[in-house]
């Protein structure tokens, strides 16, 4: 397992397996106890890239704002597969149409919904890009809006090749998108306005690898997690 979330009801819990490419999700009871797998699916195919993209490599899984469905990331087959969920029962089944795909060799990791629900935001690990996708809610359906480069406008080719996506997030006002870009060992901003997407710029950070961030509920500070210095960074 790489990934867990929760349903927004919080009695279903979604897990996404990297090695084999499967996604499960489990009931969660009233005391905080999970049931065995309800469901569980294992993706197939693969992607552009033979070093990195073989096979399925299910990266994260996240529920729509609404609770009714669940969308993976699936960075080895460069697709976003789409679930209908059941919190009820726990479970999910594949959507129709049960998948999007992205760029050949992106490589989609991890998402994000804008504040408002209408527009997901999924941070590409290989090609280093963000794209936008407008979600129709009644539908479950997924369409691109605009892809934007995560990397500052001068990179050199030897640091391009060492980059790659870590986290997407959205600031609690809805107004920015932000994505952690490991070997450039940056924050890479985005203002969100009208459903479009704008760069603001780049946050050198002065450490290795920041594999994951977090923004606090206020807005005022990110938790960046620093993973070859072993430590947290506060901005």
């Amino acid at each position: 397992p790489c990934f867990v979330s929760f349903d927004p009801s919080g009695r279903v819990a979604l897990v996404a397996n990297y090695g084999d490419g499967t996604v499960a999700s489990y009931r969660v009871d009233e005391r905080g106890v999970l049931s065995e797998p309800r469901t569980a699916f294992t993706h197939t195919g693969r992607g552009a890239r033979d070093d990195r993209q073989s096979g399925p490599h299910a990266h994260s899984i996240r529920t729509s704002p609404d609770g009714r469905f669940a969308i993976a990331a699936d960075l080895g087959i460069d697709k976003l597969m789409l679930y209908r969920l059941d919190a009820d029962h726990g479970t999910m089944l594949p959507h129709d149409p049960p998948s999007v795909a992205t760029a050949p060799g992106a490589g989609p990791r991890h998402l994000a919904f804008s504040v408002d629900g209408s527009t997901l935001f999924v941070a590409n690990e290989l090609d280093l890009t963000l794209t936008a996708y407008a979600f129709d809610a009644a539908r479950g359906t997924l369409t691109p809006t605009q892809t934007l480069s995560t990397l500052p406008e001068v990179t050199t080719p030897e640091a391009r090749a060492g980059a790659s996506n870590a986290e997407v997030a959205v600031h609690p006002s809805g107004r920015f998108v932000y994505v952690s870009v490991r070997g450039i060992q940056s924050i890479s901003a985005y203002q969100f306005h009208d459903g479009r997407l704008t760069p603001l710029g780049h946050t050198p950070l002065p450490g290795q690898t920041p594999r994951h961030f977090a923004i606090s509920p206020t807005g005022t500070t990110m938790i960046v997690a620093l993973q070859d210095s072993n430590r947290l960074l506060a901005l």
